[in-house]
């Protein structure tokens, strides 16, 4: 487990490191960042688990990038198929493979906050690149680097579990 601990912190700042320099990520690191966070999920919750939250934060990113492209499709005043210039497709693949380690309110805790502080992290940024574009899966994965080792360090954060999230919202 040790090994795998480390395999991911690795893929994570490999990932911030190639989507800040290179605005893209090889396409290997998708699929070995998704089975490590499975491995690791599958230590502290069952496969039907998994899939479970697994399942439901897939359709929670895939009704985002909808709406997503509905928008555009009315800013645009045509109808879009594809969402290239706007979001990548290593960034939405990114966000894909992190939902197997979240569970559902978790990952969305996850990823409206991530995309707040990507934001902010901008507005700081704006004029230090040339390139227009932001280095999202970049960020994320820093913010998701800090959140497991949260979570690993602090027996009050669960991110595998809503309970701790629903205790602090006093919804128990």
């Amino acid at each position: 487990m040790v090994a795998c601990t480390v395999l991911v912190c690795v893929l994570l700042l490999f990932t911030f490191y190639q989507d800040m320099r290179y605005r893209g990520v090889y396409w290997w690191v998708f699929p070995l960042l998704f089975l490590t966070l499975a491995y690791l999920a599958s230590m502290r919750k069952s496969a039907e688990q998994i899939v479970e939250a697994f399942s439901l934060n897939t359709m929670f990113i895939v009704l985002q990038l909808f709406f997503l492209l509905c928008y555009l499709s009315l800013k645009n005043k045509k109808i879009m198929y594809k969402l290239n210039g706007y979001l990548g497709l290593g960034d939405i693949l990114f966000i894909l493979v992190t939902g197997v380690y979240f569970s559902v309110l978790n990952f969305m805790l996850f990823y409206l906050m991530s995309l707040v502080l990507v934001v902010i992290a901008e507005l700081f940024r704006l004029n230090k690149h040339k390139t227009g574009t932001i280095p999202l899966a970049g960020y994320q994965s820093v913010i998701l680097l800090v959140c497991m080792l949260a979570d690993w360090k602090l027996e009050s954060i669960n991110l595998l579990n809503d309970h701790w999230l629903l205790g602090i919202l006093n919804i128990n």
